[in-house]
């Protein structure tokens, strides 16, 4: 086990939430690599599809955000990271 999923592992629920939903909170606040860096962080990926409050759609969520016109238009946008995304979604 890696170091994310243990710590993970030893949050309470509402930590756990928190850490979750951390690319949506990403992404309405602009911060791109931020929100790149979570969504291709395998370990947060498997938290999240095998959490109980979220699961595989609230990741397919995540990721169309990707299409976001706001999102869109943050000067740390990349295009090379959204091919990346989008080959994981």
């Amino acid at each position: 086990m890696n170091s994310f999923a243990e710590k993970f592992a030893q949050l309470s629920l509402s930590d756990q939430r928190t850490i979750l939903i951390d690319p949506r909170v990403k992404a309405n606040l602009g911060k791109w690599k931020l929100f790149y860096k979570r969504l291709t962080d395998f370990d947060f990926i498997n938290a999240k599809v095998n959490h109980s409050d979220f699961g595989v759609q609230s990741l397919i969520d995540d990721y169309d955000l990707i299409n976001d016109l706001e999102l869109l238009n943050k000067p740390e946008y990349n295009s090379e990271q959204v091919k990346t995304l989008k080959l994981i979604q």
